[in-house]
Protein backbone atom coordinates (compact mmCIF):
# COMPACT_ATOMS: atom_id res chain seq x y z
CA UNK A 1 0.00 0.00 0.00
CA UNK A 2 1.26 3.51 -0.60
CA UNK A 3 1.88 5.79 1.74
CA UNK A 4 -0.51 8.52 2.21
CA UNK A 5 1.01 11.73 0.98
CA UNK A 6 0.77 15.25 2.88
CA UNK A 7 -1.29 16.82 -0.22
CA UNK A 8 -3.55 13.90 -0.02
CA UNK A 9 -4.23 14.53 4.43
CA UNK A 10 -4.87 17.95 3.35
CA UNK A 11 -7.57 17.14 0.54
CA UNK A 12 -8.95 15.19 3.05
CA UNK A 13 -9.22 17.35 5.69
CA UNK A 14 -10.83 20.08 3.51
CA UNK A 15 -13.43 17.83 2.19
CA UNK A 16 -14.48 17.07 5.54
CA UNK A 17 -14.30 20.79 6.39
CA UNK A 18 -16.90 21.68 3.81
CA UNK A 19 -18.95 18.74 4.52
CA UNK A 20 -19.10 20.01 8.13
CA UNK A 21 -22.36 22.42 8.92
CA UNK A 22 -21.46 25.33 10.81
CA UNK A 23 -21.88 25.26 14.81
CA UNK A 24 -23.14 27.38 16.94
CA UNK A 25 -22.13 25.28 19.95
CA UNK A 26 -18.78 23.20 20.27
CA UNK A 27 -17.50 21.07 23.03
CA UNK A 28 -13.80 20.21 23.41
CA UNK A 29 -13.61 17.66 25.88
CA UNK A 30 -10.37 15.24 25.02
CA UNK A 31 -7.20 15.83 23.22
CA UNK A 32 -8.06 13.95 19.97
CA UNK A 33 -11.33 16.15 19.84
CA UNK A 34 -8.98 19.35 20.16
CA UNK A 35 -6.21 18.28 17.76
CA UNK A 36 -9.20 17.29 15.58
CA UNK A 37 -10.33 21.27 15.52
CA UNK A 38 -6.95 22.27 15.37
CA UNK A 39 -6.46 19.91 12.20
CA UNK A 40 -9.56 21.21 10.58
CA UNK A 41 -9.20 24.81 10.99
CA UNK A 42 -5.93 25.13 9.64
CA UNK A 43 -7.32 23.59 6.06
CA UNK A 44 -10.06 25.79 7.02
CA UNK A 45 -9.60 28.94 9.54
CA UNK A 46 -13.29 29.93 8.26
CA UNK A 47 -14.63 26.67 10.32
CA UNK A 48 -14.51 28.44 14.27
CA UNK A 49 -16.50 31.64 13.15
CA UNK A 50 -19.74 30.63 14.06
CA UNK A 51 -19.19 29.56 17.39
CA UNK A 52 -21.12 31.59 20.10
CA UNK A 53 -21.22 29.16 22.78
CA UNK A 54 -17.92 27.30 23.56
CA UNK A 55 -17.19 25.02 25.94
CA UNK A 56 -13.86 23.26 26.85
CA UNK A 57 -13.11 20.53 29.35
CA UNK A 58 -9.62 19.21 29.55
CA UNK A 59 -9.70 19.21 33.21
CA UNK A 60 -8.66 15.07 32.66
CA UNK A 61 -5.82 15.92 30.41
CA UNK A 62 -2.73 17.20 32.25
CA UNK A 63 0.31 18.53 30.13
CA UNK A 64 -2.42 19.39 27.53
CA UNK A 65 -0.59 21.58 24.05
CA UNK A 66 -1.19 25.15 25.38
CA UNK A 67 0.14 26.01 21.81
CA UNK A 68 -2.96 24.04 20.12
CA UNK A 69 -5.49 25.13 22.49
CA UNK A 70 -4.08 29.16 22.24
CA UNK A 71 -4.62 28.26 17.66
CA UNK A 72 -8.18 26.63 18.74
CA UNK A 73 -9.51 29.54 20.87
CA UNK A 74 -7.40 32.32 18.24
CA UNK A 75 -10.22 30.37 15.19
CA UNK A 76 -13.36 31.19 17.22
CA UNK A 77 -13.25 35.06 17.39
CA UNK A 78 -17.04 35.56 18.32
CA UNK A 79 -17.66 33.67 21.56
CA UNK A 80 -19.96 34.94 23.82
CA UNK A 81 -20.11 32.21 26.38
CA UNK A 82 -17.30 30.42 27.25
CA UNK A 83 -16.61 27.49 30.06
CA UNK A 84 -13.17 26.53 30.38
CA UNK A 85 -11.58 24.16 32.67
CA UNK A 86 -8.19 23.66 32.56
CA UNK A 87 -6.08 21.47 34.59
CA UNK A 88 -3.24 23.45 37.35
CA UNK A 89 -1.03 24.99 37.03
CA UNK A 90 -1.06 26.29 33.67
CA UNK A 91 1.03 27.23 30.77
CA UNK A 92 2.47 30.86 31.35
CA UNK A 93 0.91 33.12 28.41
CA UNK A 94 -1.92 30.97 27.88
CA UNK A 95 -4.33 33.53 27.72
CA UNK A 96 -2.49 36.68 26.92
CA UNK A 97 -3.33 38.39 23.80
CA UNK A 98 -6.47 36.51 23.14
CA UNK A 99 -9.67 38.59 22.22
CA UNK A 100 -13.39 38.07 22.38
CA UNK A 101 -14.93 41.24 21.49
CA UNK A 102 -18.32 39.69 22.34
CA UNK A 103 -17.69 37.34 24.91
CA UNK A 104 -20.38 38.14 27.64
CA UNK A 105 -20.52 34.88 29.70
CA UNK A 106 -17.36 33.04 31.43
CA UNK A 107 -17.22 30.45 33.27
CA UNK A 108 -13.89 28.80 34.55
CA UNK A 109 -10.92 27.43 37.40
CA UNK A 110 -8.39 29.33 36.32
CA UNK A 111 -6.78 31.52 39.29
CA UNK A 112 -7.94 34.49 39.71
CA UNK A 113 -3.85 36.19 39.05
CA UNK A 114 -3.80 34.70 35.39
CA UNK A 115 -7.08 36.05 34.40
CA UNK A 116 -6.53 39.74 35.37
CA UNK A 117 -5.18 40.75 32.00
CA UNK A 118 -7.99 38.57 30.15
CA UNK A 119 -10.76 39.96 32.47
CA UNK A 120 -9.47 43.50 31.78
CA UNK A 121 -9.47 43.06 27.83
CA UNK A 122 -13.15 41.31 28.10
CA UNK A 123 -15.02 44.70 30.08
CA UNK A 124 -18.39 43.13 27.71
CA UNK A 125 -18.59 40.40 30.64
CA UNK A 126 -22.00 40.28 32.26
CA UNK A 127 -22.00 37.37 33.84
CA UNK A 128 -18.65 35.65 35.67
CA UNK A 129 -18.15 32.11 37.55
CA UNK A 130 -14.81 32.22 39.29
CA UNK A 131 -13.09 28.77 41.05
CA UNK A 132 -11.13 28.93 43.75
CA UNK A 133 -8.54 32.05 43.84
CA UNK A 134 -5.36 30.05 44.70
CA UNK A 135 -3.95 33.02 46.86
CA UNK A 136 -3.22 33.32 50.38
CA UNK A 137 -3.34 37.19 50.08
CA UNK A 138 -5.46 39.83 48.23
CA UNK A 139 -7.24 38.46 45.61
CA UNK A 140 -5.57 40.53 42.42
CA UNK A 141 -9.03 40.99 40.48
CA UNK A 142 -9.10 44.34 43.29
CA UNK A 143 -8.84 46.60 39.97
CA UNK A 144 -10.31 44.93 37.42
CA UNK A 145 -13.37 46.70 36.06
CA UNK A 146 -16.51 45.29 34.77
CA UNK A 147 -18.99 47.37 34.35
CA UNK A 148 -21.30 45.21 32.34
CA UNK A 149 -21.30 42.73 35.14
CA UNK A 150 -24.75 41.60 36.39
CA UNK A 151 -23.77 38.20 37.61
CA UNK A 152 -20.96 37.13 39.81
CA UNK A 153 -20.08 33.42 41.45
CA UNK A 154 -16.68 33.89 43.60
CA UNK A 155 -15.33 32.40 46.50
CA UNK A 156 -15.05 34.07 49.95
CA UNK A 157 -13.12 36.35 50.77
CA UNK A 158 -12.51 37.15 47.41
CA UNK A 159 -15.62 38.77 46.62
CA UNK A 160 -14.55 42.15 48.38
CA UNK A 161 -11.87 42.62 45.37
CA UNK A 162 -14.62 41.99 42.78
CA UNK A 163 -16.86 44.62 41.33
CA UNK A 164 -20.09 43.60 42.78
CA UNK A 165 -21.85 46.55 43.44
CA UNK A 166 -24.03 46.26 40.45
CA UNK A 167 -24.53 43.06 39.96
CA UNK A 168 -28.26 41.13 40.35
CA UNK A 169 -27.49 37.59 41.38
CA UNK A 170 -24.60 36.62 43.97
CA UNK A 171 -23.38 33.36 45.07
CA UNK A 172 -20.77 33.41 47.69
CA UNK A 173 -19.04 30.23 48.38
CA UNK A 174 -17.31 29.39 51.29
CA UNK A 175 -14.41 26.60 51.17
CA UNK A 176 -12.12 27.79 54.25
CA UNK A 177 -14.24 26.26 57.30
CA UNK A 178 -12.37 28.37 59.55
CA UNK A 179 -14.41 31.62 57.37
CA UNK A 180 -17.74 32.60 58.35
CA UNK A 181 -20.60 34.40 56.16
CA UNK A 182 -21.00 36.89 58.83
CA UNK A 183 -17.25 38.16 58.37
CA UNK A 184 -17.77 38.03 54.96
CA UNK A 185 -20.73 40.25 54.39
CA UNK A 186 -19.72 42.44 57.43
CA UNK A 187 -17.42 43.82 54.70
CA UNK A 188 -19.36 44.63 51.76
CA UNK A 189 -22.01 47.42 51.37
CA UNK A 190 -25.06 47.22 50.42
CA UNK A 191 -25.87 46.84 46.65
CA UNK A 192 -28.77 48.29 45.83
CA UNK A 193 -29.16 46.05 42.11
CA UNK A 194 -28.91 42.68 44.21
CA UNK A 195 -32.11 40.51 43.56
CA UNK A 196 -30.88 37.21 43.78
CA UNK A 197 -28.13 35.74 46.27
CA UNK A 198 -27.32 32.53 47.44
CA UNK A 199 -24.76 32.22 50.04
CA UNK A 200 -23.18 29.13 52.65
CA UNK A 201 -23.65 29.52 56.20
CA UNK A 202 -22.58 27.39 59.14
CA UNK A 203 -25.27 25.86 61.32
CA UNK A 204 -23.73 28.24 64.17
CA UNK A 205 -24.19 31.43 62.33
CA UNK A 206 -27.43 32.59 63.94
CA UNK A 207 -27.03 36.39 63.73
CA UNK A 208 -27.03 35.93 59.49
CA UNK A 209 -30.20 37.12 59.00
CA UNK A 210 -29.09 40.12 60.02
CA UNK A 211 -26.28 40.68 57.99
CA UNK A 212 -28.43 39.11 54.98
CA UNK A 213 -31.04 42.16 55.34
CA UNK A 214 -28.44 44.64 55.49
CA UNK A 215 -26.30 43.70 52.60
CA UNK A 216 -28.90 42.85 50.55
CA UNK A 217 -32.34 44.75 51.18
CA UNK A 218 -33.59 44.43 47.70
CA UNK A 219 -33.79 40.87 47.37
CA UNK A 220 -36.29 38.88 45.84
CA UNK A 221 -34.36 35.22 46.25
CA UNK A 222 -32.32 33.71 49.19
CA UNK A 223 -30.67 30.65 49.06
CA UNK A 224 -28.60 29.56 52.38
CA UNK A 225 -26.60 26.55 51.79
CA UNK A 226 -25.95 24.95 55.33
CA UNK A 227 -22.52 23.79 55.48
CA UNK A 228 -21.09 21.21 58.09
CA UNK A 229 -19.64 22.46 61.39
CA UNK A 230 -15.65 22.23 61.62
CA UNK A 231 -14.33 18.84 63.71
CA UNK A 232 -14.79 19.58 67.42
CA UNK A 233 -17.16 22.58 67.05
CA UNK A 234 -20.62 22.32 69.21
CA UNK A 235 -23.56 23.20 68.20
CA UNK A 236 -24.87 26.38 69.38
CA UNK A 237 -28.17 26.45 71.05
CA UNK A 238 -31.14 28.33 69.50
CA UNK A 239 -34.28 30.18 70.55
CA UNK A 240 -37.08 28.31 68.97
CA UNK A 241 -38.24 31.43 67.17
CA UNK A 242 -35.15 31.39 65.49
CA UNK A 243 -35.92 30.48 61.77
CA UNK A 244 -32.86 28.09 61.72
CA UNK A 245 -34.11 26.34 64.64
CA UNK A 246 -37.78 25.76 63.23
CA UNK A 247 -36.09 24.53 59.99
CA UNK A 248 -33.89 21.99 61.68
CA UNK A 249 -37.21 20.57 63.51
CA UNK A 250 -39.80 20.82 60.69
CA UNK A 251 -40.44 17.56 58.68
CA UNK A 252 -40.54 17.68 54.61
CA UNK A 253 -44.51 18.32 54.22
CA UNK A 254 -45.71 19.88 56.71
CA UNK A 255 -47.23 23.07 55.14
CA UNK A 256 -48.36 24.41 58.38
CA UNK A 257 -44.63 24.41 59.76
CA UNK A 258 -43.58 25.16 56.38
CA UNK A 259 -46.00 28.56 56.99
CA UNK A 260 -44.90 29.47 60.41
CA UNK A 261 -41.53 29.83 58.70
CA UNK A 262 -41.97 31.31 55.98
CA UNK A 263 -43.47 34.01 58.00
CA UNK A 264 -40.62 34.57 60.33
CA UNK A 265 -38.28 35.75 57.62
CA UNK A 266 -41.27 37.46 54.82
CA UNK A 267 -43.96 37.84 56.59
CA UNK A 268 -45.14 39.37 60.12
CA UNK A 269 -44.06 36.66 62.35
CA UNK A 270 -40.43 38.90 63.40
CA UNK A 271 -39.72 41.88 64.84
CA UNK A 272 -40.31 44.35 62.10
CA UNK A 273 -36.79 45.71 61.36
CA UNK A 274 -35.79 41.70 60.91
CA UNK A 275 -38.65 41.45 57.86
CA UNK A 276 -37.68 41.38 54.36
CA UNK A 277 -41.09 43.10 52.83
CA UNK A 278 -39.47 42.97 49.07
CA UNK A 279 -38.95 38.60 49.37
CA UNK A 280 -41.35 37.30 46.97
CA UNK A 281 -40.00 33.78 46.64
CA UNK A 282 -38.75 31.08 49.54
CA UNK A 283 -37.28 27.49 48.43
CA UNK A 284 -36.76 25.40 51.47
CA UNK A 285 -34.25 22.47 51.30
CA UNK A 286 -34.66 19.00 53.07
CA UNK A 287 -32.30 16.43 53.97
CA UNK A 288 -32.49 12.81 54.28
CA UNK A 289 -32.18 10.84 56.98
CA UNK A 290 -28.52 9.81 56.32
CA UNK A 291 -26.07 12.41 57.09
CA UNK A 292 -24.05 12.17 53.93
CA UNK A 293 -27.25 12.62 51.70
CA UNK A 294 -28.14 15.11 49.85
CA UNK A 295 -31.38 17.17 50.34
CA UNK A 296 -34.14 15.27 48.73
CA UNK A 297 -37.16 17.99 49.23
CA UNK A 298 -38.01 20.95 47.90
CA UNK A 299 -40.37 23.19 48.71
CA UNK A 300 -41.37 26.25 46.73
CA UNK A 301 -43.03 29.07 48.24
CA UNK A 302 -43.94 32.90 46.60
CA UNK A 303 -46.05 35.95 47.62
CA UNK A 304 -48.82 37.22 45.93
CA UNK A 305 -50.73 40.36 46.62
CA UNK A 306 -49.00 40.35 50.32
CA UNK A 307 -49.86 36.23 51.05
CA UNK A 308 -47.76 33.80 50.98
CA UNK A 309 -48.72 29.75 49.35
CA UNK A 310 -46.83 27.20 48.61
CA UNK A 311 -46.68 26.65 44.88
CA UNK A 312 -45.10 23.16 44.34
CA UNK A 313 -42.81 20.85 45.91
CA UNK A 314 -40.02 18.35 44.53
CA UNK A 315 -38.77 15.35 45.45
CA UNK A 316 -34.85 14.48 44.96
CA UNK A 317 -33.19 11.01 44.59
CA UNK A 318 -30.50 11.03 47.86
CA UNK A 319 -26.95 10.21 46.76
CA UNK A 320 -24.83 8.78 49.19
CA UNK A 321 -20.89 9.23 49.71
CA UNK A 322 -19.04 6.82 51.27
CA UNK A 323 -16.70 7.81 53.98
Amino acid sequence: MAPVTRKQIRESLEKEARRMEPKAARFIGTLSSLLAFVDLATVMPSIGAGVEVLTINLIDAPGFPASQLRFALQHMPNVQNLRLRLPLPLPPGLLGGLRFPRLQHLYTNIPHACLVPFLTNHSTIATLHLAVCCRTKACPLENVHLPHLKELWCTAPCIWALPYQSIDRLTITVLDPNVRIQTILRGLSAPTSLKHLTIDVCPDEVDVLQEVSRVAPHVRSLALVEKELPRNTVRRSLDQSMWHAALLGMKPGDEAQELALVLQWGGACMPSEEVHPALNHITLFYGGDHPKSVATTLSFWDKKDGLWARSSTDELNPTLTEA
